[in-house]
C-alpha cells in the first residue's frame, strides 16, 4: 500500500507548481478499516478447498461453475447465475466470517456489495436476492437425503485426504427451544422440558477425536432420543471402513430395545459404552453396589481426569464388574374393538451386558461434606421453624405438615433421612419433634462418587479404566453441540417453511464442520489446544482496509489482520492469497488517469475565473 501511495505522489509531483499547491491544500485520506470482503473471501476459498460448494451441486445435480469461471466471465462482462452449491456457501461464508451475528437472507444482497463479491468471486450482488437465495434452501431442504450425502460425501473426502479416523463416534441428541410462531412447520411441537411450545429435537453424530459431525437430522419437538439410534448407526455404517464400529452415547441410548437392535445387526459388529440410568433402577443399583462393599470386590484403578493430573491428585477411582439386565416388553396393537390382549400375545425380552460400577473417592469425600453441611443447616432450620408454630397460618397439624414439606425441599441432600412428627398437646398447640434415620444417613456413604456403564465390550477388549477413558471424551459431542448453539446461534431459526427450516439448521452443521475440521487439523501441526470458537475469530478478524484519496476518486485497498493462523491454513490447504484478490480492487483504479481528469478540471476551473475576473474589470 505505501508504495502504491508512493506511486500516487510522485504522479502528483510531476503536476504544474500551482496545481500541486492546489491538490495537496484540497488532498484527503480517508482510512475505513476492517471491511468484511475479506472474511468472507478466506471463508469461500475454504469452502472451495474442502470441496463443499461441488459436492452441493453434484448432490443437487446442477452443474458446478468454479469461483474462478464466475470470476473470468465477470471480467468479460458477462453475469453467470450462481449455481445452489454458490448460493448456500455465501450463506455458510457468512456464517463463518460473522461470529453471532448471522445475516438473514434479505440483507445478503446488500451485504454482498460491501463483500465486493463481483469483484472477488464473481457474482453479481444484484443476483443474491432473497428469493434466490431461499429457492436454493427449498431445493435443498426438500430432499433430506440429498443433506445426508452431502455431509456424507465431505466426511469421506476429509477423511481419505487427511488419514482422520472414522471407527469411533460419539451419539447425541439436544433439543431447541425456539421463538416464534412455525404454524406451517409441523415438526415444531411443545415437548419436553420448559418453554416448549416452541421446539424441535436434533440428533447428532460426531466422529471421535475430529469431533466433525458426520450426521446430523432434525426431528419433531417431544421426540425420544433413544428412538434415533438406528439412523445414527446406519450413519455411521455410511462413513467408517470394514470392521467394527464403536460409539458413546448418553444414559438414554442403552435401552432393551436399542441393545436387540445391536445384537440383529449382522452386517457389522457395533459396540458401545453408555451410562447406567440409575435413578430408574436405584433400589437394584444399591444391591449391586452393596454386594461390592460387602464382598469387598472393589479394586484401583488408574484412570485420573485432565483436572487431577493438573492439580496432582493421587488416583481415587475404584471399580467393580457385574452383569445388568434390561427387559423389553412388546405389545402387539389391539385390533379394532377390542379392549384386551389375548393371552400369551405379550413378549417379554431380556437382555444382559456387562455392567462397570465405578467410586470416585475424591468426589464421594465431597459428596459427604456437603451432606453434613446441609444436615447441619437443617437442623438450624427446623429449630426455627419450630418456633414459629402456632403463629399465623401454622395453627393446624395439617398446615404445620404441608410447611414441614415444604422447608424439607430446601435440603434434598439430607430430606430422605429425616423424619417430622407432628402432634397437638392438650391445648391444642401443636408440637414438632424430629428424628435422623442414623443406619440410613450412614449407609448412604456407600453409595457417594457411585456411577456405572453399560458395555457390550468383553473385559478383555476394554477394561474398566479403558472404558471409563473412553467415555470421557464424549464431552466432544457435547462440545459440538455448545458451540451450534453458542458460534452459529442454532435456535435461531428465520424460517417458517419446513424444508427451509431443515436446511438451514444443516447448513449451520456445514459452517461448523469446517470448524471443526480446521481445529482439528491446526492441532494435528502442533498449534496446540485450539477450539472452533478460536478458529472463527481468526478467520473472521481477516478484513481489507479502503484508503480514499479525495478529491481524486482513488480508492486503495490492502489486506488487514492477516494473521498466522489464517497463513498457515492458505499455505497447508493451497488457499490463493488474498493479497493478490485484493489486487483486483486495487487495478479497477488508473491513479494516472484520475490525477489528469483532476487537472483538467482545475486547468477549466482557473480558465473560468480568469474569464470572470476579466470580464469583471472590464
Amino acid at each position: 500500500m505505501a508504495m502504491e501511495l508512493g506511486a500516487i505522489f510522485e504522479y502528483i509531483l510531476q503536476l504544474p507548481k500551482q496545481a500541486q499547491t492546489a491538490l495537496m491544500r484540497e488532498l484527503k485520506l480517508t482510512d475505513a478499516r476492517h471491511m468484511p470482503a475479506g472474511a468472507v473471501l478466506v471463508a469461500m476459498q475454504l469452502l472451495t478447498a474442502l470441496g463443499v460448494l461441488r459436492r452441493i451441486d453434484l448432490v443437487l445435480g446442477e452443474e458446478h461453475t468454479s469461483l474462478e469461471y464466475l470470476k473470468q466471465e465477470m471480467a468479460a462482462g458477462r453475469k453467470q447465475i450462481p449455481s445452489s452449491g454458490i448460493l448456500i456457501g455465501l450463506l455458510v461464508a457468512d456464517m463463518l466470517a460473522y461470529p453471532k451475528r448471522i445475516a438473514r437472507v434479505y440483507e445478503v444482497q446488500p451485504l454482498a456489495k460491501a463483500w465486493h463479491t463481483d469483484k472477488l468471486l464473481g457474482i453479481d450482488p444484484d443476483l443474491l436476492n432473497d428469493d434466490r437465495l431461499l429457492r436454493a434452501l427449498s431445493k435443498l431442504g426438500e430432499c433430506p437425503s440429498a443433506m445426508r450425502d452431502i455431509l456424507q460425501g465431505l466426511t469421506l473426502d476429509v477423511s481419505d485426504q487427511f488419514k482422520i479416523r472414522l471407527s469411533r463416534f460419539y451419539v447425541d441428541g439436544s433439543i431447541l427451544q425456539l421463538d416464534g410462531v412455525f404454524a406451517k412447520a409441523s415438526k415444531v411441537r411443545p415437548g419436553r422440558g420448559q418453554d416448549s411450545l416452541s421446539q424441535l429435537v436434533t440428533s447428532l453424530v460426531a466422529a471421535s477425536g475430529s469431533k466433525l459431525p458426520v450426521s446430523f437430522d432434525v426431528l419433531p419437538g417431544g421426540t425420544n432420543d433413544s428412538t434415533t439410534l438406528p439412523k445414527a448407526l446406519a450413519a455411521m455404517d455410511r462413513v467408517a471402513p470394514p470392521g467394527p464400529v464403536e460409539w458413546i452415547a448418553d444414559r438414554i441410548f442403552p435401552t432393551a430395545k436399542n441393545i436387540l437392535f445391536l445384537q440383529n445387526q449382522k452386517q457389522r459388529e457395533y459396540r458401545f459404552i453408555a451410562p447406567l440410568k440409575t435413578s430408574i433402577s436405584e433400589k437394584r443399583f444399591r444391591i449391586l453396589v452393596d454386594q461390592a462393599w460387602e464382598q469387598e470386590q472393589w479394586k484401583d484403578i488408574n484412570y485420573r481426569s485432565a483436572e487431577e493430573i493438573r492439580k496432582k491428585r493421587e488416583r481415587s477411582y475404584q471399580a467393580y464388574e457385574a452383569e445388568w439386565t434390561l427387559t423389553e416388553i412388546e405389545k402387539p396393537e389391539l385390533p379394532p374393538g377390542q379392549t384386551r390382549r389375548p393371552k400369551g400375545s405379550v413378549i417379554r425380552h431380556e437382555v444382559t451386558v456387562r455392567c462397570a460400577v465405578y467410586r470416585h473417592g475424591y468426589k464421594a469425600g465431597q459428596e459427604l461434606q456437603n451432606r453434613e453441611k446441609q444436615r447441619k443447616a437443617c437442623e438450624v432450620a427446623l429449630v426455627e421453624f419450630s418456633r414459629k408454630l402456632n403463629k399465623r397460618n401454622l395453627q393446624t397439624v395439617q398446615e404445620c405438615q404441608q410447611a414441614g414439606k415444604q422447608l424439607l425441599k430446601d435440603f434434598p441432600k439430607v430430606k430422605p433421612f429425616v423424619n417430622l412428627a407432628f402432634s397437638e398437646n392438650a391445648h391444642q398447640a401443636v408440637l414438632l419433634t424430629w428424628t435422623w434415620d442414623e443406619e440410613a444417613y450412614v449407609r448412604q456413604k456407600r453409595y457417594d462418587g457411585v456411577f456405572a456403564f453399560l458395555t457390550n465390550h468383553a473385559p478383555e477388549e476394554v477394561s474398566a479404566n479403558e472404558m471409563l477413558c473412553r467415555y470421557r471424551d464424549r464431552n466432544q459431542v457435547e462440545m459440538d453441540f455448545r458451540d451450534l448453539k453458542g458460534l452459529l446461534d442454532l435456535e435461531r431459526i428465520f424460517m417458517q417453511i419446513p424444508e427451509r427450516i431443515d436446511a438451514y439448521l444443516f447448513i449451520k452443521v456445514l459452517a461448523y464442520f469446517v470448524l471443526a475440521f480446521l481445529r482439528w487439523f491446526a492441532q494435528e501441526h502442533g498449534y496446540g489446544k485450539m477450539t472452533e470458537s478460536k478458529i472463527q475469530d481468526q478467520i473472521s478478524e481477516m478484513g481489507i482496509s479502503r484508503i480514499s484519496i479525495e478529491p481524486l476518486g482513488i480508492d486503495k485497498w490492502s489486506v488487514a489482520n492477516d494473521n498466522p493462523l489464517t497463513i498457515f491454513f492458505r499455505s497447508s490447504l493451497g488457499l490463493p492469497d488474498p493479497h493478490e484478490a485484493i489486487n483486483i480492487l486495487n487495478g479497477l483504479t488508473d491513479a494516472k488517469r484520475q490525477i489528469t481528469l483532476w487537472l483538467q478540471a482545475w486547468e477549466q476551473s482557473q480558465r473560468s475565473d480568469s474569464a470572470t475576473s476579466q470580464n469583471e474589470s472590464g
